[in-house]
């Protein structure tokens, strides 16, 4: 079986983000992160840089959707992966993804189902499930102080996605920071003053990020980068 790391950064400000990364540098970790904005610090080589549009307005393929995925490849040159915000899908992607070079979209979820694997539907880009968001834990009210969840001995391709907001602020429910104080969609302009205060002392998702980081090294699983999974099926 194989184990992916991913973090949608869902416009997170830039020291929420070094703070997942400071995480994964502890234990030796790889992960991919899906931007959904240029950021301003360095971003270290264990880091896979993918986009991470968000289309809600865009209506489809449109102009406006294609000049929103250019604007993100020029911010992060070289990438080679995709996941749309929300998970929306249009069937032009298959076309238009690959000719602005990229490789695979990770917009698919299936949660908890066995056996996954990479796969293509039409032309050339590859499809990569994810099969658990932190989002969907936190609904289901699962755990957050074992990773009993994430079965190592079963087959199949095991893509996590964490929010950096949520490992930052710890929560320990879905909505945790929205219910505590109206923040914006955008928190890019939010300081570390602001959120400091509305992190969660107890078991929360950082704590279950640290157990499933903790698993990995324990047991010699990698967590693997979606390109490097994508480039032996390109």
């Amino acid at each position: 079986m194989t184990v992916a790391l991913t973090f949608d950064t869902d416009w997170a400000p830039d020291f929420v983000l070094e703070y997942v990364c400071s995480i994964l540098a502890d234990y030796d970790l790889e992960a991919t992160m899906f931007f959904t904005n240029k950021v301003g610090f360095g971003i270290p080589d264990f880091i896979e840089t993918a986009i991470h549009p968000d289309f809600r307005t865009c209506g489809g393929v449109t102009p406006e959707a294609e000049k929103l995925i250019d604007e993100l490849l020029f911010d992060f040159p070289n990438t080679k992966g995709f996941r749309s915000h929300r998970m929306f899908w249009d069937y032009g992607l298959y076309d238009l993804l690959p000719k602005k070079g990229v490789m695979y979209d990770s917009s698919i979820f299936l949660p908890f189902h066995a056996n996954l694997e990479i796969n293509r539907a039409y032309g050339v880009l590859l499809r990569i499930p994810a099969w658990w968001t932190d989002n969907l834990h936190l609904e289901r009210q699962l755990s957050l102080k074992s990773a009993e969840f994430l079965d190592l001995s079963e087959p199949g391709l095991k893509v996590l996605i964490f929010h950096p907001i949520h490992v930052y602020l710890n929560s320990s429910h879905r909505d945790v920071y929205r219910e505590r104080v109206q923040l914006p969609e955008d928190l890019r302009s939010l300081d570390r003053s602001t959120l400091e205060p509305l992190r969660h002392q107890g078991v929360g998702i950082e704590t279950l990020l640290k157990v499933i980081c903790r698993k990995l090294k324990t047991t010699n699983v990698c967590s693997s980068k979606l390109e490097a999974l994508a480039s032996g099926l390109y």
